[in-house]
């Protein structure tokens, strides 16, 4: 059931779909023409290494490494990891300081720094995802753009924006929140359309993820709306923007969830919705299905696990992939002391903790991975921390 009135609004480009025909300017009166398009190849779908492993923002990747009997090599770093990113041969480490290096073969050397949170483009170069940001009018200063790629969203590109501070959680680091989703064609920079939420709501997230909840082979689009009265809650909409469906609330303030995934990992491979409810103080991972035109909670783990530390802006501790090298996905999320990767499975009775692996130290950055080497990486402490099928 809804709980709070959500707009959509059409630009000139959703228009002139509907061949309504018209012309449209930036907000600050800049034609939308001339507004930089992403650096992303346009309709491009092959993944590319992100925080958020898929260029979707979906943490699911087609990796398999066996957590238990991978090989796990430990690197020192010249300071502490803040971000891990595949590259071709190796891994790029941002330090908490701004600084980059290289890890490859075991051997560290010096990089550029990128300003932000890195990602990559489709040339394989490491930049900030605000390379992105230029296509839209009004983004958060930390938004991640996500891309379609496939799934009827071969050219867009979306971003969480209208930052206000209507909810002042400050769970992310700041009290800035969105207000909205801009939607845009990346290849010619046209707006196409917003989603917005009216007081008091909030999208209380970096960015908006997007999957195929329905199994209608099209996207979905998913994001975590909050708001001082009844907390976090997890929402769909259609690519038209009309609501779809969301899961019941938390029931009151100040309580969060970090959306995960969505993925094939119900007992029979359903389609489930997967965030981590009260990652600071409860530590549950759900699994959500879509039924009847609501998300409902077919599964919750027990507690005391976590995908975030309070005020990071990193969301990326837990991801999904086969961890156990039997081709069946899991949801890999670290312990609360983030010193130990458990390995979840769904079942037809719920949700199983299978295995852990310890960590030399707790985990600082996110879960990095390389599928075509069947590799993940980590940051603890001052070592990168990588896990490789032999």
């Amino acid at each position: 059931m809804c709980t709070s009135p959500i707009r959509v609004i059409a630009s000139c480009a959703a228009a002139l779909l509907l061949a309504t025909g018209c012309t449209s300017a930036a907000s600050d009166g800049t034609p939308d023409a001339t507004r930089a398009p992403a650096s992303t190849a346009c309709g491009a779908s092959t993944p590319i290494p992100r925080v958020d492993i898929q260029p979707t923002g979906n943490r699911l990747s087609n990796a398999s490494v066996d957590l238990l009997a991978s090989e796990r090599t430990v690197v020192p770093l010249p300071g502490a990891p803040a971000w891990v990113l595949a590259t071709d041969d190796g891994w790029h480490v941002t330090l908490d300081d701004g600084s980059a290096v290289t890890v490859t073969d075991g051997d560290v050397e010096p990089a550029d720094p990128i300003d932000g949170t890195p990602t990559t483009d489709e040339n394989g170069d490491i930049r900030s995802f605000a390379a992105d940001r230029t296509l839209f009018r009004d983004p958060l200063p930390d938004a991640r753009v996500v891309f379609g790629g496939s799934h009827g969203l071969q050219d867009r590109a979306l971003a969480l924006s209208g930052p206000t501070r209507r909810y002042r959680h400050n769970v992310l680091g700041d009290d800035v929140e969105a207000a909205a989703i801009e939607i845009v064609d990346f290849c010619s920079g046209e707006p196409l359309l917003t989603i917005e939420l009216d007081e008091p709501d909030v999208i209380e997230g970096l960015s908006p993820m997007l999957g195929d909840i329905d199994g209608d082979g099209t996207h979905e689009i998913l994001a975590t709306v909050s708001n001082a009265d009844s907390g976090a809650r997890l929402v769909v909409w259609r690519l038209d923007g009309t609501l779809l469906a969301e899961s019941p609330p938390i029931g009151r303030g100040n309580r969060w969830r970090n959306q995960m995934a969505i993925a094939p990992v119900g007992p029979n491979g359903e389609i489930e919705v997967i965030d981590v409810r009260t990652p600071h103080i409860g530590g549950t991972v759900e699994y959500f299905r879509l039924q009847d035109g609501e998300l409902v909670r077919v599964a919750a783990s027990a507690p005391n696990y976590t995908s975030h530390e309070i005020g990071s802006r990193n969301l990326d501790l837990a991801i999904v992939f086969d961890a156990t090298g039997d081709g069946q996905l899991n949801v890999i999320v670290p312990s609360k002391d983030r010193q130990q990767l458990a390995v979840l499975t769904r079942t037809d009775d719920g949700v199983v903790e299978i295995a852990r692996r310890e960590l030399p130290g707790s985990l600082h950055t996110n879960i990095a991975v390389a599928p075509e080497r069947n590799e993940i990486a980590l940051g603890v402490g001052d070592q990168l921390v990588v896990f490789a099928d032999g």
